[in-house]
This record gives C-alpha cells, sequence and structure tokens, in this order.
C-alpha cells in the first residue's frame, strides 16, 4: 500500500480520487484518465483567457467544490493534505502506461496522476530513472507542473476571480472563503499575486455587510506581523461600503499599532451606518483627545466632514500656520472640504485665511482662495474679489470660477459691481465688472 497525500478538502473530492485510482483495475486500461466531477484545469484556463469577461456560470455550478478546487490553485497552502490508501501496483500501473505505445492512454495516465497529487511524487521521482525515455519526460512534467503552481503568478487570475467570488452569496462557501483566508495569513504578510488574491477575498467578505463573517478576519489585527493587520484594516474598510462599518473597524480604531489606527481612521470618512456612527465618533474623539498628534491630525477629517466637530476644525485652523508645509496645505485642503460648502466663515477662519491671501507664494495663495471660496457670506466675498487681479492668471481664473458659483448671486453682484468702480487695482475693476454683467448686473 502508498499513501497518496490529495489538495482536495471534502468528501466529493476524495471520493474522486479514490476512483480514478481505482478504474486502472476495474475499467479498461484506455479509461484509467477519467476526468473527475470538478473539471477545474478547463475552467482555470477560461480563467485566463476571458479574464473580466469570465463566464463563471459552469464553476458557480460545482458549488463548494469547485470553490475549494479553485482555491488549492490560487492558494495552494491553505490546502489539507488528507491521506488515502490506494494498491501500489495501480500507481505502479498508471506509470507504466506513461510510456504506453498508444497515445491516448499515455496522456490520460499522466493526466490521473497529476490529479492524484503530490502524494505520488515519490513514485513519480522513481520514474524520472525509468528506462523508458517517454516514462521519464512524463514523469518530469508532471513534476513541474505540480511545482509551476506555486511559482505561478496568481494576478492573471484575478480578474475573473473576482468575477466569479461576486456571484457568492451563501454561507457554506463564504465559511470556506474565510477559513481559507485565515489560513492563507499563517505565511505571514502576502506579497504579488498573492495579496491581489486575498484582497478580493477579504473585500467579498466584507461586501456581505455582516458582522458574522467579517468578525472572523478579527483575530487577524493581532497577527505578529503588524503590515497583515494594517492589510485587513484597510481591504475589509474599502469593501464594507459607507453603510456597513464592521465591528472589526471598531476594534482597528483601538489597536494599540498606529499604523492599524491610521488605516481605520482613513476608513471611518463618509460613515453611515446608523448603528455604529456614534460609536465611531466616540473612538475618533478619544484618538484626538489622545497623545500621538499625528493621529489627532489625521482624526480631524473624518471629524469635521462628518460630524462637523468644532474642536477639530479650530486645531486644523492652528495647523494652518505649520511649519510643516505639507501639513499645512494638508489642513487647508480639509478645510476647504466640500462638506463646508455654502457654511459661513467663522471671524477665526477669516482672520486664520487673511495673511495666506496674501502670501508671496502663489500655489498658497490659489490653495487658501479655492479653500475659502467653499464658504458663503459677505466677508468670503469681500476676500476672494481683490484676487482677480491676481499677478498669477491661474489664481485669477480660479478666483473668477469660485465667485461665480457663490450662493448669493444679489450679494455678490452688489460687491462686484462697488469693486469695478472703486478698487485701487485696474485689473480688479475690469474682471470685477465683466464677471458682475455676466451675472446679470448693470
Amino acid at each position: 500500500m502508498v499513501t497518496l497525500k490529495a489538495g482536495w478538502r471534502h468528501s466529493g473530492r476524495r471520493l474522486i480520487v479514490v476512483l480514478i485510482v481505482l478504474v486502472g483495475v476495474l475499467l479498461p486500461r484506455a479509461s484509467v484518465g477519467q476526468q473527475p466531477e470538478v473539471k477545474i484545469r478547463p475552467l482555470l484556463a477560461a480563467m485566463l483567457v476571458q479574464a473580466e469577461k469570465f463566464d463563471a456560470q459552469s464553476l458557480h455550478a460545482t458549488g463548494l467544490a469547485g470553490l475549494s478546487a479553485v482555491l488549492d490553485h490560487l492558494l495552494p497552502d491553505t490546502a489539507e493534505e488528507e491521506t488515502f490508501e490506494a494498491p501500489e501496483d495501480n500507481v505502479a500501473e498508471l506509470i507504466e502506461q506513461l510510456g504506453d505505445e498508444r497515445f491516448r492512454v499515455r496522456e490520460l495516465a499522466s493526466e490521473a496522476l497529476l490529479d492524484l497529487g503530490p502524494g505520488v511524487r515519490p513514485a513519480l521521482l522513481a520514474a524520472t530513472r525509468s528506462s523508458d525515455a517517454e516514462v521519464r519526460w512524463r514523469a518530469i512534467c508532471i513534476l513541474r507542473r505540480w511545482s509551476s503552481r506555486n511559482t505561478e503568478d496568481k494576478s492573471r487570475y484575478v480578474p475573473a476571480f473576482a468575477i466569479f467570488l461576486a456571484g457568492i452569496s451563501d454561507r457554506e462557501r463564504l465559511d470556506e472563503l474565510i477559513r481559507r483566508t485565515g489560513l492563507a495569513f499563517d505565511a505571514g504578510m502576502p506579497s504579488g499575486g498573492r495579496m491581489a488574491v486575498l484582497q478580493q477575498c477579504m473585500m467579498t467578505i466584507a461586501r456581505t455587510g455582516k458582522d458574522e463573517y467579517t468578525d472572523r478576519l478579527r483575530p487577524l489585527l493581532a497577527h505578529e506581523d503588524v503590515s497583515v493587520g494594517v492589510f485587513v484594516t484597510q481591504t475589509v474598510g474599502s469593501g464594507s461600503g459607507h453603510d456597513f462599518f464592521p465591528a472589526l473597524l471598531i476594534e482597528a480604531l483601538e489597536s494599540p499599532h498606529k499604523e492599524i489606527v491610521r488605516q481605520a481612521i482613513a476608513r471611518s470618512t463618509n460613515c453611515w451606518d446608523v448603528k455604529r456612527k456614534e460609536d465611531v465618533k466616540r473612538r475618533l474623539i478619544a484618538i484626538f483627545d489622545g497623545d500621538d498628534e499625528a493621529l489627532k491630525f489625521e482624526a480631524c477629517y473624518p471629524l469635521m466632514h462628518d460630524y462637523n466637530y468644532a474642536a477639530a476644525v479650530d486645531y486644523l485652523l492652528t495647523q494652518v500656520q505649520s511649519k510643516d508645509q505639507s501639513r499645512a496645505n494638508q489642513a487647508i485642503g480639509w478645510i476647504g472640504d466640500s462638506s463646508n460648502h455654502g457654511r459661513p466663515a467663522s471671524e477665526k477662519l477669516l482672520k486664520t485665511f487673511d495673511p495666506l491671501l496674501k502670501s508671496t507664494d502663489q500655489n498658497r495663495r490659489r490653495v487658501a482662495a479655492r479653500a475659502l471660496a467653499m464658504y458663503a457670506g459677505e466677508e468670503v466675498v469681500r476676500r476672494l474679489i481683490p484676487l482677480l487681479g491676481d499677478t498669477n492668471s491661474a489664481v485669477a481664473t480660479e478666483i473668477t470660477y469660485r465667485l461665480a458659483h457663490q450662493k448669493d448671486k444679489k450679494m455678490l453682484v452688489r460687491l462686484l459691481t462697488a469693486a469695478a468702480k472703486n478698487d485701487p487695482n485696474e485689473k480688479v475693476r475690469k474682471k470685477a465688472a465683466e464677471l458682475a454683467k455676466k451675472l446679470g448686473g448693470s
């Protein structure tokens, strides 16, 4: 007897393996290579050829066995090796058939041995020393095909794999997908095509919109490799949608690892999950009130964007003057976010932006003007009109556009008309008159 190790997990697949071995005894030689129920190799070939146009209907028809077979190929290290007992002479017979004078018999024997899996590797290694050149060549080919499965660029399957996963919503297959995804991280942080495959797996789990599925990925937040927790937070956050904020992300907001918290903050903007919204707010405020200055700054955006949290807005105004130009520009951009469109500008905001609008840095002037123009009110318009005559044409053009989109057209035309008559800058007078006329002024 010889022990065969196959990559299939389920009883249906085990039965297929046993039948393939037994046909060498029960059927004529020409039938030895009888195809298994899940003909996975043609389906994998179709995935490569059809890519995002893949017709997954045939694969879905195979149910759990089909999903398992695909994952065996894409994530081979997650496939359980189960032990089967088979007559040693049957394996020997298949190897002997590799050198049969009939081409079809040779091909069927090759396919049967390939489907049996690496459990027959010792017998095939011995066959590579056969006196029959055909047997040697075919044994080597089978060994190489097993090896190539581990080194193959799996990213080539991702477009079709994504189409296939989009049709999975039943508990049985979701359970298997989650289990295999968790096992895949035993090897640490994925890379290349493996990363792309696991992204699709986790996004499918997140799209269910149910904690009962995403919660089973929560242990990965505590993975010894922090990059795994970052990857899981980012991917689940991307796939969950605005109306579902998984408990996994709530936990990520409280992670002891800064990198994970940062990803969770980034995914907390536009949280429309009514059940979790206040919970998210409380955790963002806790981060904002914490000691980590970098995380405090990053928590400001969702707090301002989703909750109009006054303390966060005030803090951002202090960061506008930061010596770190990147940080300062980020703060200006957030203050000018579309979530503030049409809001009245506070006195503190106006005073903070006054020196920015007069900066010698033309890019700084433009960014500040664009941000201020998101707000409404007479004091905002009064500060923007002088920029119609900016020495930089890009700034002047930007302000012309922004002013034209102020809601209170009557107030806008009044101030433009006054500027057209009284502004000391001739260019401002001309531009103000043109814009006032365009907007219906005299």
